[in-house]
């Protein structure tokens, strides 16, 4: 399966890390750790920028495949997936993720900054909800539209040939 074989799989996978630091940070600010707490979200909004940057990659990769590739038909047949038959998904997790990862972390900072630490916590327990949400589509995506060597797995790709 050769769009599972690229190096942006570990980034992407184990980028999703920053959920745990916006629920860490949550969980600080329940408790009155503000100082900590932003500190975590600081990084958190990183791993939300590293994951954009992540699904921008794809982006670019998939626009400017190389016909000359041993396995362009397969990335093809991923890039028609993801473009085709599962768009409207692909739309809906690059905007959750800008929304959940780094929008509502950010005013979360700024309500903590203000003083405003209950508003702060919702704010967080909302972006940890919709962030995850955004990487279970994240995931779906990933798995839904592979396309394995034989093309035996998949049901869209298979009736494209």
């Amino acid at each position: 399966r050769p769009s599972w074989n690229r190096k942006s799989t570990t980034k992407r996978f184990f980028g999703s890390g920053y959920i745990g630091f916006l629920l860490i940070a949550t969980m600080l600010l329940i408790t009155n750790g503000k100082d900590g707490a932003m500190v975590l979200l600081a990084v958190s909004l990183l791993g939300g920028m590293a994951q954009v940057l992540i699904i921008y990659e794809e982006v670019i990769f998939y626009r400017h495949l190389d016909k000359e590739e041993s396995l362009y038909y397969q990335l093809n047949r991923t890039r028609i997936l993801l473009q085709e038959h599962f768009g409207a998904i692909k739309k809906i997790r690059l905007y959750s993720l800008i929304a959940f990862a780094l929008v509502l972390p950010l005013f979360a900072i700024l309500f903590t900054a203000s003083g405003l630490i209950g508003l702060a916590i919702f704010t967080l327990i909302v972006s940890t909800i919709g962030a995850f949400g955004s990487e279970l589509a994240g995931r779906y995506l990933f798995y839904r539209t592979v396309v394995p060597l034989g093309l035996a797995g998949n049901f869209f790709a298979g009736n494209q040939r």
